[in-house]
């Protein structure tokens, strides 16, 4: 199987000495998974932007933790594994209110660092520096080393190598429980989450554009699906990343775990290329950001396989690239073909956490639609939309053999199945809609305007 594939398409950087990386900034929007038996919270103001005054901590949000007891702890994550005799560094920023040692106040900080396997028990583990607490201003902790020392118990070595963190920020006080605030996690490896190199789009071989609005590649039509709204033509959150000046913009349903939109176009093999699409995340630290995609032929659940696509970046453009031949399901089509996808997101979250989270996206291509009949295709390239606006009557140059019209949220209003005259639209609402029309095994999308 082969595996999903997130690229941030990134400026390579050569990592030298112990060049630092941020991968925990609230108002950067960057976080590290944390779990643990004190209580955690991603985002609260900082408390003091001033203090020190020759190092002030100007973060507008830091995370922070609330223990229970002495010797609750914050788990993190770590943005990759470390094997023994790795080079390693780890920063960070903390605040108390009141200041802490070992057995007094509010207690020392204690960090160890250990396999998520193996368990954080006293062979298993390393401990790094404790820090002391002078309180009432932000203070840094620092660590680094050449080469990460083995356990007590010298079994790293049979292991991935560490993968988590424990800190514990109120580590032998005299009962005095304060909230703990940290900002710029750092270690010494690179985080994906570099702005796009290259800010145009380009087209895989074996590839075509299914939705692209530069330059207006529209080769798919819209539907939402769990309660989501999407407007088409929005301005760009950001030109850094994709340029883009205009992109489709889409609002999550409230409530609703599976709120999303559905793209569907003409039929393709989905064992000949990947989907690729860029896709702008506003930072939501309440539920982080992510996709699943569904792919599907003519809406059929039997056929469905479904790719998970987690974390994407907020607040940044966001390359996705997925192998079309790695999703989970139950089957795939006997032909291999499909011709949907449906884009998910914060899929499962049914919450108030994501209740209107916004998302952009751009440049969507997949494998390269099949051919259709020469009669069919150059009928559909061929046929004209007479008069645009209309006030009553649709007349195309030539009679499709079906045709539907959409709203610009992509919801079906009204269905012909043949045209006499032209088509009847004159009890539509003012406004633009969409227009698709079918000849044989092909089909075109035209904007039209109601007057």
């Amino acid at each position: 199987m082969k595996k999903i594939l997130l690229t941030l398409t990134l400026a390579l950087t050569s990592l030298v000495g112990f060049s630092q990386f941020i991968h925990h900034s609230v108002d950067e929007c960057l976080t590290l998974s944390v779990t643990g038996s004190a209580t955690y919270t991603a985002s609260v103001a900082n408390p003091n932007s001033q203090d020190p005054a020759g190092d002030p901590n100007t973060s507008t949000n830091v995370s922070s933790s609330l223990s229970a007891g002495s010797n609750n702890n914050l788990i993190f994550t770590l943005p990759t594994s470390y094997s023994v005799g790795d080079a390693f560094t780890f920063n960070f920023r903390y605040y108390s209110s009141s200041a802490g040692a070992n057995n007094s106040g509010s207690g020392r900080v204690v960090v160890r660092m250990y396999n998520s396997t193996l368990g954080a028990g006293g062979t298993s583990r390393i401990n790094l520096p404790v820090a002391n607490k002078t309180g009432g201003q932000w203070e840094d902790y620092s660590f680094s080393t050449a080469s990460l020392d083995d356990n007590s118990a010298g079994t790293m070595g049979t292991t991935t190598g560490y993968d988590r963190i424990q800190l514990i920020p109120s580590n032998n006080n005299d009962n005095l429980i304060e909230t703990f605030y940290f900002d710029d996690v750092e270690f010494n490896v690179e985080v994906d989450n570099a702005v796009l190199a290259d800010d145009t789009a380009d087209l895989e071989t074996g590839n075509s554009w299914m939705y692209d609005h530069s330059p207006e590649n529209f080769n798919a039509t819209i539907s939402e699906t769990g309660g989501a709204t999407f407007l088409e033509n929005q301005a760009s959150p950001s030109l850094s990343g994709n340029s883009s000046p205009t992109v489709l913009k889409i609002t999550r349903g409230d409530d609703n775990a599976n709120s999303g939109i559905k793209l569907s176009g003409g039929d393709f093999d989905h064992t000949a290329g990947n989907l690729t699409f860029r896709i702008y995340p506003e930072c939501n630290l309440a539920a982080g950001s992510n996709v699943r995609i569904r792919m599907r032929k003519d809406s059929d659940n039997v056929t469905q396989q479904s790719f998970d696509i987690t974390p994407l970046v907020g607040n940044q453009w966001n390359e996705v690239t997925i192998d079309l031949t790695s999703g989970t399901g139950s089957s795939t089509t006997p032909d291999n073909i499909y011709n949907e996808f449906v884009f998910l997101f914060n899929q499962g979250d049914a919450t108030s956490a994501s209740n209107g989270t916004i998302f952009y996206i751009d440049a969507v291509q997949a494998p390269e639609q099949l051919p259709l009949s020469t009669e069919s295709f150059e009928l559909a390239n061929s046929v004209k939309l007479l008069k645009n606006p209309v006030s009553n009557t649709l007349q195309f140059s030539k009679s499709p053999d079906t045709a539907a019209v959409y709203s610009i949220t992509g919801q079906q209003v009204m269905k012909f199945d043949s045209m006499e005259e032209g088509y009847d639209v004159s009890t539509l609402k003012s406004g633009l809609y969409l227009i698709e029309v079918t000849f044989g095994s092909a089909s075109k999308v035209f904007k039209f305007i109601k007057e």
